[in-house]
């Protein structure tokens, strides 16, 4: 339940978190309001600091709306500005990640809900003609000045991460503690080989898009009855269409077809919170991106191929081709990727951009070589191969003899470990 939760939450979090700041300027509007108009007593608990009179209070709320307004018409127009940069510069998540980061859409929800707290608040003055102070003028300062330090923390944010640097730091470490976790599981439910029953039930994919979440606990219990196995073919991230047998059901006895849209959430947009192919997917758009004839900043590319090298490191630690899925480990097993497959799909994209640029090359078969001293002797030995299928595909590219001499040094590095 707290998973749907959090997914509902994740597809409309632009809208919650605006409504949030509106939700809090209400509340200060209606406390502000029921003392201002006498209906609250608590005159005796203010320091006078904070009373001015309704002329002053006037003057003030009509200046902060004017100057609220004018910057979420600056923020956005600012939001705009650096959106237009990160489709440049990187690639189309990297906006969705900027667009949907807490800190700007805090922003934009405290300087709405700042105006309309100052155009309410004015509305209700008139209400006040028999009282001689207020507070509304001396708390609409004070939000005031909370907006300027959200302000501040947007402008550092902004700063911080328009530097590719930054930027393809957090994707590390966002899909590094994912991989982790999916390594763990690896680890703990390695092997688990599914049991066979006697009837098999296909569960087919109930729309058209990424699985971007399973819900393992309740798909677990939904099948305990049928004292069966359930063998997950897909994986988060993947796409799928609607009809597509996306799992199977084994039971003893025949059973009636599951609804997957129980337990499977298919939709148009992946949730990067649970999928570190996302993060990935990013390092490698990042560096597709830094490769002639776009950018051609090699060492950009250098630095991205280095981060997802040191991931895919952490990834092949693991061996095991099912693995057990949530709580219920005997009855849920979701398929492994082979550690080719995994490769394959990691650097597919990036060797056939920079195969002709020696210096990214050798930093390439310097990520092999670092993935095969961390990856378990099975997957150790995938890596070698995988290295040399691309080294004698690479290898005739260069003919300058000292890019040979250490592209095979490089190379041999890896098949002498």
């Amino acid at each position: 339940m707290w998973k749907k939760f959090s997914i509902l939450i994740f597809n409309n979090k632009t809208w919650v978190i605006t409504l949030q700041y509106m939700l809090i300027s209400c509340i200060i509007l209606s406390i502000v309001i029921l003392i201002d108009t006498g209906t609250l007593s608590a005159e005796q608990y203010i320091p006078s600091i904070f009373l001015t009179k309704v002329g002053l209070a006037t003057t003030i709320l009509s200046a902060l709306a004017g100057a609220l307004l004018s910057m979420t018409v600056f923020t956005f127009s600012t939001i705009m500005t650096i959106v237009n940069f990160y489709s440049s510069n990187y690639t189309a998540s990297t906006i969705d990640d900027f667009v949907k980061s807490d800190i700007v859409l805090k922003v934009l929800g405290i300087f709405i809900g700042g105006f309309f707290y100052a155009v309410t608040a004015l509305l209700f003055m008139r209400e006040t003609y028999e009282h001689d102070y207020v507070i509304a003028g001396s708390v609409g300062v004070v939000y005031a000045l909370v907006c300027v330090a959200f302000f501040v923390r947007f402008v550092q944010q902004i700063l911080y991460g328009v530097q590719s640097t930054n930027l393809i730091k957090d994707i590390f470490e966002e899909a590094l503690e994912l991989i982790r976790v999916e390594v763990q599981a690896r680890q703990q439910f390695a092997d688990t080989t599914p049991q066979v029953a006697a009837l098999e039930v296909p569960l087919r994919a109930h729309a058209t898009g990424y699985v971007s979440a399973i819900h393992y606990e309740e798909l677990a219990k939904a099948i305990r009855p049928f004292d069966g196995v359930v063998k997950i073919h897909t994986r988060i991230g993947q796409f799928t269409v609607e009809g597509a047998v996306i799992a199977t059901l084994y039971a003893e006895k025949e059973q009636d077809e599951l609804h997957t849209g129980d337990y499977f959430v298919i939709q148009d947009a992946k949730i990067p919170a649970i999928d570190y192919k996302y993060h990935t997917s990013q390092l490698i758009d990042i560096t597709l991106k830094s490769l002639p004839p776009g950018k051609a900043d090699l060492n950009n590319a250098i630095h991205c191929i280095r981060k997802l090298s040191v991931l895919m490191a952490e990834l092949l630690q693991a061996d095991g081709q099912f693995v057990s899925a949530g709580k219920e480990a005997n009855n849920l097993i979701y398929t492994v990727p082979s550690t080719e497959e995994e490769l394959y799909y990691a650097y597919n994209q990036i060797i056939p951009a920079a195969e002709n640029e020696i210096s990214v090359m050798l930093a390439l078969f310097d990520g092999f070589y670092t993935m095969k001293r961390a990856a378990s002797p099975h997957n150790a030995e995938a890596v070698e191969q995988f290295a040399t299928h691309v080294y004698k595909r690479v290898e005739p590219n260069f003919r300058d003899t000292l890019d040979k001499k250490y592209l095979q040094q490089t190379f041999e590095k890896i098949t002498a470990s």
